[in-house]
């Protein structure tokens, strides 16, 4: 399903435009079958907490012994550092806080404390299968 991975806000305008399966779906299967998905889509949208997959890996942890790499709303060093630290993951992996600043490592390097400046607004991840590049929209979808 096209729309999992969004946790938090839903940027609908984006979402409508670019979004390949609902466009794919309103031209072949008709406007219908558009709302279908969007409603399914409210359904199954989830709030947007820290860490959000962190239990997962605590269950994961039980019965996989490979090694186990966490993402999912790790936003500051601080927070990869207790996953590692605990147990819970061998390593943890950044996408959206460095979309949000390119120099998010360095950041959390001087000071472990640091948060991303990534507000979950979730353009990135709608205009991850549009032609345009990935990269945080953010700033410029705000003017």
């Amino acid at each position: 399903f096209p729309l999992n991975i969004i946790r938090g806000d839903i940027p609908w305008k984006l979402l409508l435009k670019y979004n390949p399966v609902l466009n794919r779906t309103m031209t072949e299967h008709g406007f219908w079958s558009r709302i279908r998905l969007l409603f399914l889509s409210l359904l199954l949208r989830k709030k947007f907490t820290s860490q959000y997959n962190r239990r997962y890996a605590t269950i994961l942890r039980k019965v996989c012994r490979h090694s186990l790499i966490l993402t999912g709303g790790i936003r500051s060093g601080n927070e990869a550092s207790d996953i590692i630290r605990s147990g819970e993951a061998d390593a943890v992996g950044f996408c959206r806080p460095f979309l949000a600043e390119p120099d998010f490592a360095t950041k959390m390097l001087h000071n472990p404390d640091t948060r991303s400046k990534c507000t979950g607004c979730n353009r990135c991840t709608v205009l991850c299968d549009s032609p345009f590049p990935v990269k945080c929209y953010r700033k410029e979808t705000e003017k």
